[in-house]
């Protein structure tokens, strides 16, 4: 019987150590706030909301607004970049990265604003790894920089940018409940009306209108983090020479 008692204890304890380690886990940042600029804010989980500064962690599950005139670039963990302007609200829907295996996944929930992205390491493993949602589609990302725009009353816009550190250009798959539209050229931009409407036929935009149009991303975007040497294709992103959208 206490050998029985131990054997309970010691399956007691051990069953703790995994929760507690998972709990650990969950709990880790998933990246790092590089800029902000203006009125920020950053919402846990629980509820707690914080002004959002340079240096600030960001988790799985947070909630990051701006306001008309604010504007943040974060840095994750697998080393792809981010920034949000214009009354941006997006949730962190998802963020796991091994740097052991450099396997992951990441989903970033747009309500609206403009944005603009590099493409990091979770990228290069698939196209639906790495997915930008709004309220029109879903946008898979493959080894790329990329950049849109989310609004209640004009729907979305989607564009394609070259890698600002590489120049190469990789490929996002814009989808919606009825058809989806591959871009691969820098620069090809295309919008789309609501969820049950296709993706409009690309077109090239000029980079100045590029600029004009998602300037206040471009501006809070970090700079690339160093490449990580896997062997793999580079991930793309948004800079201040690539982004994209016209009217």
């Amino acid at each position: 019987m206490a050998g029985h008692i131990q054997t309970q204890a010691i399956a007691s304890a051990r069953h703790s150590d995994v929760v507690e380690l998972a709990q650990a886990t969950s709990e880790e940042s998933v990246g790092k706030v590089e800029v902000a600029k203006g009125t920020v804010s950053i919402t846990r989980t629980d509820g707690t909301k914080i002004k959002a500064a340079v240096g600030a962690e960001i988790f799985q599950g947070d909630t990051v607004e701006t306001d008309a005139e604010g504007s943040i670039g974060i840095v994750f963990a697998d080393n792809s970049t981010f920034s949000l302007a214009e009354n941006g609200s997006m949730v962190i829907d998802e963020m796991v990265y091994d740097p052991g295996s450099q396997q992951g996944s990441s989903s970033l929930n747009i309500a609206q604003g403009v944005f603009t992205f590099v493409s990091g390491q979770i990228a290069k493993t698939d196209v639906d790894a790495m997915t930008i949602t709004t309220p029109t589609a879903t946008v898979g990302i493959r080894g790329t920089a990329g950049g849109g725009k989310a609004t209640e009353a004009r729907g979305d816009t989607f564009s394609l940018f070259p890698d600002p550190a590489t120049g190469v250009t990789g490929e996002i798959t814009i989808s919606t409940q009825v058809g989806s539209q591959t871009l691969n050229i820098p620069n090809q931009t295309t919008r789309i009306a609501n969820s049950f409407s296709l993706p409009s036929k690309p077109i090239v935009l000029p980079a100045s209108a590029v600029n004009q149009f998602y300037g206040s991303a471009i501006a809070a975007a970090p700079p690339p983090p160093a490449p990580q040497d896997t062997g793999g294709d580079q991930g793309g992103g948004a800079t201040e020479e690539a982004a994209v959208e016209g009217e």
